[in-house]
């Protein structure tokens, strides 16, 4: 699990929580998972968990990542809390499903402009997203080797992969060119996390 959140002057405002989709041998996280479908109140104690992690570190105005992993006998773990937001899609998961924009309150908080957060964090928005991470293994999770051919994004015909549904998701990306799902220089496909 992780939660983003914003610090603004020195509080702590957790937003949302993301799932992730299994891990795969030895460990990769193939992408995060909005909303998350667990009962309300381990979500309550997971955003004061996370509170409290990020309170002990006194900080002033800044994004915030913190992940969680949850036991089997309802202990958690606070894994990590990085001064960002996650990576992969999780910005635009959180405009997508919650409506939240997550660059622009950090900038307007940063100058000193009023923001709106939510008094809990959020648990329902419309719909759902995901990301997924190609992770370039074989199937017992083993590093493709280095002499292989490297990964031709121009060979896989994207728009029929999503369902009817997602495709007007990705439909909004083409609208930025023609090449952009299929061109591995674009923001879609680098690996870069965006302004985050």
């Amino acid at each position: 699990m992780s939660v983003e959140g914003i610090v603004a002057g020195g509080v702590h405002h957790a937003l949302f929580l993301n799932g992730y989709l299994p891990a795969m041998p030895p460990f990769a996280e193939p992408g995060p998972v909005t909303p998350v479908a667990l009962p309300e109140l381990l979500q309550r104690r997971i955003e004061r968990v996370v509170r409290e992690a990020v309170d002990v570190l006194d900080l002033d105005t800044c994004a915030t990542h913190t992940e969680v992993k949850l036991g089997a006998d309802g202990r958690m773990w606070v894994t990590e809390t990085a001064l960002r937001f996650g990576g992969d899609l999780i910005v635009r998961q959180a405009e997508e499903v919650y409506g939240l924009d997550l660059i622009g309150m950090l900038v307007r908080q940063l100058l000193g402009r009023p923001v709106v957060y939510p008094r809990r964090m959020l648990r329902e928005g419309h719909g759902a997203a995901a990301s997924l991470v190609a992770v370039p293994t074989d199937g017992a999770g083993e590093p493709w080797p280095p002499d292989e051919p490297g990964w031709d994004f121009t060979a896989v015909d994207w728009h029929t992969i999503p369902a009817p549904s997602a495709r007007r998701w990705a439909g909004r990306y083409r609208a930025q060119g023609e090449a952009g799902m299929a061109d591995p220089s674009s923001h879609w496909w680098s690996g870069s996390t965006g302004p985050c």
